[in-house]
């Protein structure tokens, strides 16, 4: 399933845009079947999701399945497969004010683009983590999860418009 994704506006999916400040009704009306947290409305099994208040959408955030499922298309890129090293420096360029949300450098945002987007994990901690596992002779064991982690600092976990 693809997802396009417009700043400061909303998405397009199977054709029908849903925009920031409609009502939480018309995405209903769109994809179905949902689950409802607080005023956080979860759909296509917890990957997208619409953030409301009193009813209007406010935020929308896609997650990456990791699986290939869901591709979320922003500026024409592929925001889960394309890799940090080439993706990270586009969205830069692009905004002009991106900045770190948090120090570890997996949270970003741009107030110019109405965009935020995190990974995750932090590429920082990979080497110390996998030197970790090796010290202590559990690295083969955590292999797969190890692998895991690694795609996850070089790929986008959750794409968010606001």
């Amino acid at each position: 399933m693809t997802i396009e994704l417009f700043a400061k506006k909303g998405i397009r999916i199977n054709g029908i845009e849903i925009l920031l400040g409609s009502n939480i009704e018309e995405a209903i009306r769109v994809l179905g079947e949902y689950e409802k947290y607080d005023s956080n409305y979860y759909f296509l099994e917890g990957d997208l999701l619409f953030v409301t208040e009193k009813n209007i959408i406010t935020e929308i955030e896609v997650n990456n399945d990791e699986h290939g499922k869901m591709k979320a298309v922003f500026a024409e890129r592929d925001v889960f497969s394309e890799g940090r090293d080439t993706l990270f420096p586009s969205l830069c360029q692009m905004s002009g004010d991106i900045i770190a949300e948090d120090e570890k450098g997996c949270s970003y945002s741009s107030d110019n683009l109405g965009i935020a987007f995190s990974y995750g994990f932090p590429e920082s901690e990979l080497d110390e983590y996998i030197r970790e596992a090796k010290e202590d002779g559990v690295y083969e064991e955590m292999k797969e999860d190890i692998e895991k982690d690694i795609y996850r600092s070089k790929h986008i976990a959750t794409f968010l418009i606001r």
